[in-house]
């Protein structure tokens, strides 16, 4: 299931659309570790793929590029 969501960028970043490749996207947590409720159980509808550099930037923001 995240290879599909990998797969679907084509290697580009969804939130620059820089193109870095596939093995380079990071799956990043829509909901911060640091601000998820006590008991929250992460599934892959809860990560998306980010560049390193998007995913750095994003620090502990909750923004989900995929509803954008």
């Amino acid at each position: 299931m995240e290879a599909n969501k990998l797969n679907e960028t084509f290697g580009y970043c969804p939130n620059c659309n820089i193109f870095v490749g596939i093995n380079r996207l990071t799956l990043d947590h829509i909901i911060p570790i640091s601000k998820a409720p006590s008991g929250f159980v992460y599934t892959i509808n809860d990560v998306q793929p980010l560049c390193m550099s998007c995913n750095s930037k994003k620090y502990n923001k909750i923004v989900d590029i995929q509803s954008r």
